[in-house]
């Protein structure tokens, strides 16, 4: 609902030529809708596949989640490990993944308007998207990757082992 809102706020802004810059895709759901106002919208259903998934992040230019809860925000995490920015609510888990104008745009909570702007702000500007997809990806490397995981693991086996041997 709050994204349907979100993209007719932003096909009926001043946003130029926004029909023909913005091509929608949606996974994880099917609809026989074909356009948001006059926004192109293509449903591609649940995709379970590593390599699918990979290739439709990876040819994003951002990823919307307008989750209004959300625990920990798998799918902005995965956008992140393929150097797409992503916009969602200033909500949850969402809160820690995406640092606000750095790796993506973090809206108000639940408002349609500010979710049009943080997609409109992160796409608007070539530039600022390549810089926001480049942070997103570090920090995916730096924050989720195995090795990284691995060592938090150990460390709290570590110290909780500590404490049952005192």
């Amino acid at each position: 609902q709050l994204l349907e809102k979100a993209l007719n706020i932003l096909s009926n802004s001043i946003f130029k030529n926004v029909e023909e810059n913005i091509q929608i895709l949606v996974f994880g759901e099917s609809s026989d809708k074909k356009y948001i106002n006059n926004l192109s919208i293509s449903f591609l259903g649940s995709l379970s596949d590593d390599i699918s998934l990979n290739i439709l992040y990876s040819a994003a230019d951002v990823m919307v989640v307008p989750s209004i809860q959300e625990a920990f925000g798998q799918t902005a995490s995965e956008a992140h490990a393929c150097a797409t920015p992503v916009v969602g609510f200033r909500i949850g888990g969402l809160i820690d993944i995406i640092t606000h104008k750095e790796t993506g745009y973090l809206a108000n909570p639940y408002d349609p308007e500010s979710l049009a702007y943080g997609i409109k702000w992160v796409i608007e500007d070539n530039e600022r998207n390549k810089k926001l997809s480049e942070k997103a990806r570090l920090k995916a490397e730096k924050k989720w990757n195995s090795k990284h995981i691995a060592k938090k693991y150990m460390d709290i086996y570590s110290s909780t082992l500590n404490l049952a041997l005192r």
